[in-house]
């Protein structure tokens, strides 16, 4: 067991990323002049950043109006049959 633990924790620590997830540096500027020149918000700067907010908004919206409903109903004294 030891040993096993041993072979992953030393696996670990000689991980080295592959050249595939560096960045190229000229992307890299290409990156940076898009996100400088951009009047959008920082968390709507990205190419795909739509795509995870707007559904977050909605999410979000829906679940603090549901908990908002039944707090109330919840202070109001209504109980479900």
């Amino acid at each position: 067991m030891a040993e096993k633990r041993a072979a992953i924790i030393s696996y670990t620590l000689s991980y080295t990323p592959t050249n595939h997830t560096k960045m190229d540096p000229q992307r890299i500027i290409e990156l940076q002049k898009h996100y400088q020149n951009t009047n959008k918000e920082l968390w709507l700067k990205g190419p795909r950043s739509k795509m995870l907010v707007y559904p977050f908004y909605a999410m979000f919206a829906f679940s603090t109006a549901a908990s908002l409903y039944y707090t109330g109903r919840a202070i109001a004294g209504i109980k479900d049959e």
